[in-house]
């Protein structure tokens, strides 16, 4: 007699409706509150140890009198990132090295920042909205886009304690494609990696109300795009001899398939979160006062 076992990761979604969420930084924030940054807010939170730095002391002048007035040079932190990670073509070869390594030091600072923010947000419970949110996506089997960091996603998922998830508490949405854009705190690499073999995903650490800084890697950074105007040197192909196969290259083009023919489209700001059909309107969720209401 055949022995029947039940499916491992649960069992399917509800509905196949082809939903497409995308959410950023005022996502995040929403979930977080004080703790987690806008953008804006990350780039004043990561000059004050920067000023701490021996580069500060190397920046142009007036650079170094826009932090000190606590204002960020170029306006935001995506410009002044992306005028020192690009090369500029005014600039010598050791000028232009030397921008590049600022922006790779303000890259960590940024990370780090979001790592103990993250923590910070993590400290209470998940807030009820943000379990039955994720509950949602993967009932309906939708695909989420996300262009932050932190893995306050991934918590929720595992909070929710989905019934219909079989075994040990799933850490991801089995049903739904969660695809983090721009990297991700819990992605590692070596930086010398010219092919993306080393990318290395690591596991959660703590959970909500018990948050947990996960350890460093030996010998390897976290795998983010820097918040650039411009981000090719991570989806794009470096042509020979340096050939570097581009390390976010297959997200960006799961993302690109086309949702199917009845999808809805949600993005996430500061406000509420809204999908809303192209023929008509076949799923509305609103976050507000901590209550998700499903039209379906």
């Amino acid at each position: 007699m055949p022995v029947v076992v039940p499916a491992p990761f649960g069992i399917p979604p509800l509905r196949m409706g082809g939903e497409v969420f995308i959410v950023g930084a005022g996502f995040s924030k929403a979930i977080g509150q004080d703790a987690m940054p806008t953008l804006d807010e990350l780039g004043h939170r990561v000059s004050a140890p920067f000023r701490k730095t021996p580069s500060f002391n190397l920046l142009p002048a007036a650079a170094q009198d826009a932090l000190l007035s606590d204002r960020l040079p170029g306006g935001s932190l995506e410009a002044w990132l992306s005028h020192l990670a690009v090369p500029q073509p005014f600039l010598t070869e050791p000028e232009r090295l030397h921008n590049q390594a600022i922006a790779q030091e303000l890259t960590e600072l940024l990370v780090n920042e979001i790592d103990l923010s993250q923590m910070a947000a993590m400290a209470s419970l998940a807030p009820p909205w943000l379990t039955r949110l994720v509950a949602l996506w993967d009932r309906l089997a939708a695909t989420v886009m996300t262009f932050n960091y932190d893995t306050l996603v991934e918590h929720a998922v595992k909070a929710a304690r989905m019934p219909w998830h079989f075994g040990q508490l799933p850490t991801e949405l089995w049903n739904a494609r969660f695809l983090k854009m721009h990297g991700s705190l819990g992605w590692w690499w070596i930086p010398t990696d010219r092919v993306g073999n080393t990318i290395y995903r690591d596991d959660l650490y703590g959970s909500w109300g018990d948050p947990v800084q996960a350890p460093l890697v030996g010998g390897m950074v976290r795998l983010v795009v820097a918040p650039l105007a411009a981000k090719s040197d991570y989806s794009r192909e470096s042509p020979p001899p340096r050939r570097r196969r581009p390390l976010v290259q297959p997200v960006l083009r799961r993302a690109r398939q086309p949702p199917r023919p009845s999808s809805s489209l949600s993005t996430r700001g500061h406000g509420d979160i809204l999908a809303v059909n192209r023929k008509q309107a076949s799923v509305y969720v609103r976050v507000e006062r901590q209550v998700i209401y499903d039209r379906g």
